[in-house]
């Protein structure tokens, strides 16, 4: 029944709220305290006036970029505001708004994609690769050695001959 009347303004939409609410730098600095009271729903909130300012005041947005990626740097907040902003979600098209753009990119982690964590990933699983079939391949030359002259640890002359016979051996294809 009170939502027919027409006196019912919506109190906290982001559009009204941007004018009857301190300034965004004070929302900004407001909630990334972590003893601020209701601080998931106020995170929320200015998530969403903040997204919307960048759309309408793009002027008065922009020199705060820095401190709404700040506030969104933890993980558990940057859950929040994906709840509400579609855009910050994972997989998520990049806006056409160049702040929201660069906003956006900042938050998302690097992808494989990256020239720079490609290199290194590759690099690193490379050394793990041959650091694993090292390991591999003497346990194998342990286990033939048990099997074919009943100790595990061999000599030069031993390993050679053994593994002449994991080369030959038919299992292989």
């Amino acid at each position: 029944m009170w939502l027919r009347t027409k006196s019912f303004v919506p109190r906290s939409t982001p559009r009204n709220m941007a004018h009857h609410c301190p300034t965004i730098a004070a929302r900004l600095s407001e909630v990334a305290r972590l003893d601020c009271p209701d601080r998931g729903a106020q995170l929320q909130h200015v998530c969403e006036v903040y997204w919307a300012m960048l759309d309408t005041e793009p002027l008065a947005a922009q020199p705060h970029v820095d401190d709404f990626v700040a506030l969104l740097s933890q993980q558990d907040d940057l859950e929040l505001a994906q709840l509400v902003i579609c855009e910050l979600r994972p997989g998520a098209p990049t806006p056409s708004n160049h702040l929201k753009g660069l906003v956006q990119a900042r938050l998302r982690p690097p992808t494989c994609f990256d020239s720079k964590v490609t290199n290194e990933a590759l690099a690193e699983s490379e050394m793990h690769y041959k650091e694993e079939l090292e390991k591999l391949q003497d346990a194998d030359m342990y286990r033939a050695g048990l099997l074919l002259l009943d100790r595990g640890t061999l000599d030069e002359k031993e390993k050679e001959k053994v593994q002449v016979w994991l080369n030959a051996a038919p299992f292989k294809d």
